[in-house]
């Protein structure tokens, strides 16, 4: 059995297309990005280098949408490697 794709990949989803209290959407991206370039910062104190948010809310309140939004973005995809 080998494993591979199944069906077709979900298209992109605009960060700008996430509705969120102000500002909620562009400060959480923000700090991720200075997170994903702080790694020799946790490095050299021995701090473990992860980070976690909880969203909450009710069902349907865009905490998915949110997440694959972030996901979609470049500036973000990019950094995770380097």
């Amino acid at each position: 059995m080998e494993w591979g794709l199944s069906g077709w990949p979900k298209d992109k989803r605009p960060f700008s297309s996430v509705i969120l209290d102000k500002d909620v959407a562009e400060n959480i991206k923000n700090d991720i990005l200075e997170f994903l370039q702080s790694s020799k910062w946790y490095c050299e104190r021995g701090i473990p280098y992860r980070r976690g948010y909880l969203l909450y809310g009710p069902p349907g309140t865009g905490k998915t949408s949110f997440i694959t939004a972030l996901a979609g973005l470049n500036s973000i995809k990019k950094k995770q490697f380097i």
